[in-house]
């Protein structure tokens, strides 16, 4: 946000309850010891039998271990219930209405927020949206993933950065020769048949596994000023081709020490190991249909793969916990989705986001029946870290209440592999935002 409207508002960040920073608080491990133990060998994209097993029997014991450490606190972690929590902070502060910013999951909660308490609800900006009907519920047997499609997403987005490395090619983008999407198929077509073992400076041997491949790339696609850098995108690509060539040779040394590195860490990439998984999965698990069963997960997997490539096993996966949690919740907002605000909600979200797609922003704005949609013409999760334009548009409405004009977009402030850099600092658009005035309220 801008310095306009840090002059206008008091900024107050909620933490939701059993998140963290609160008391009580979700709790799994004694300590990142015994995460890291239970995660050791545990694949967050199981390929054999025996990795699906080892997976399923891992998620039980973090789903028990998390019963155990944080008892019944888990029967109160809802969505409606921290909607709730957000009013009480509104009326803690003697404010009529609620002002929000919401990203990603923060916009699921806007939304639950925006349709219980309608007459309460200020200017609420949505960044990087959750299709809120489609996470919670859908057909059988399916996951929050698969409903709302962050897996297809993220393939949509890896499209992208083949297209965009393609296009630049040479020493702008030294992956792949040419054709990067052949050569990241050729890596995971030896990488399926299973580990590449890279021998390590000290002679050790390190597996290099399908999983972390995809869940690395999984994780640097959120993040497009990480395609072209050391240790992600296509540097991380062009080691891993080198070191499945030459797995004694310089290039699987050094990978070697970055997958040690990251494992020591902690960085996500090992299941349970990230410190907002337990809080993640209590909240999730206790809210959203999925697979009731192992068996039925495995296929589901399968399933989107075939829709997705490799990434629908990686989503669907990240859920898999899910299937052995036990909560009495039975506290869910079911909707209707389709409140009239006093004042627009602003919507805003990347044309390629591999976490929350273009597609739930377009619903969630044909949902509610006072919104505006504004698009940034580019990559990443989290459209206020990829665009200037975004930030002052998004300020301009917190402020004054200008609303950018119908259909109006921004451009990226960079475009991966460009060169130089395609940069827009000023916060242009790339068209013309408009000015559309919405109603005034005090901040």
């Amino acid at each position: 946000m801008t310095a306009d409207v840090l002059a206008r508002y008091d900024i107050v960040g909620v933490d939701p309850r059993g998140i963290g920073h609160s008391v009580p608080a979700v709790r799994c491990f004694e300590d990142a010891a015994e995460a890291a133990a239970l995660a050791r060998g545990v694949s967050n994209v199981p390929v054999t039998v025996a990795e699906r097993r080892k997976r399923a029997a891992a998620d039980a014991r973090y789903a028990s271990l998390c019963r155990e450490r944080s008892g019944t606190l888990l029967d109160h972690l809802t969505s409606v219930a921290m909607a709730r929590d957000l009013d009480v902070v509104r009326a803690a502060l003697g404010e009529e209405r609620l002002n929000y910013l919401g990203q990603s999951y923060g916009t699921y909660l806007g939304m639950i927020y925006a349709n219980m308490f309608t007459s309460r609800t200020g200017r609420f900006v949505f960044d990087s949206v959750v299709d809120p009907g489609r996470r919670d519920a859908g057909e059988p047997g399916t996951t929050p993933s698969s409903r709302i499609g962050s897996d297809i997403a993220s393939r949509q987005t890896l499209e992208e950065f083949f297209r965009l490395c393609k296009a630049a090619g040479g020493e702008r983008c030294a992956f792949g020769d040419g054709d990067p999407a052949a050569a990241f198929e050729r890596i995971l077509d030896v990488l399926r048949k299973g580990p590449v073992l890279l021998r390590g400076s000290d002679g050790k041997t390190v597996p290099l596994t399908y999983s972390y491949v995809v869940t690395w790339t999984g994780q640097w696609l959120y993040q497009p000023v990480f395609w072209n850098v050391q240790g992600g995108g296509a540097p991380f690509l062009k080691e891993v081709g080198k070191a499945i060539k030459d797995p004694s040779g310089e290039a699987a040394a050094a990978l070697a020490a970055e997958i040690v590195t990251f494992q020591q860490a902690g960085i996500g990439i090992p299941p349970y190991t990230s410190p907002i998984m337990p809080a993640y999965h209590a909240v999730t698990c206790a809210e959203t249909d999925g697979p009731g069963t192992v068996g039925a997960l495995t296929r589901l997997a399968a399933e989107r793969d075939g829709r997705a490539g490799p990434f629908g096993a990686l989503r669907v996966y990240e859920t898999s916990p899910c299937v052995p949690w036990r909560s009495a919740n039975k506290i869910r907002y079911e909707g209707p989705w389709t409140a009239r605000t006093g004042e627009p909600v602003l919507i805003v979200n990347s044309r390629f986001d591999p976490a929350t797609p273009l597609w739930s922003a377009q619903r969630v704005h044909g949902m509610l029946r006072n919104s505006r949609l504004l698009v940034n013409e580019g990559w990443g999760h989290v459209a206020a870290q990829q665009s200037t334009c975004v930030v002052e548009a998004a300020s301009r409405y917190l402020t004054d209440g200008t609303l950018p004009a119908e259909g109006a977009t921004c451009k990226p402030d960079t475009v991966p592999f460009a060169t130089p850099a395609v940069a827009d600092r000023t916060g242009g658009p790339s068209h013309d935002l408009g000015r559309a005035t919405g109603p005034a309220s005090d901040g």
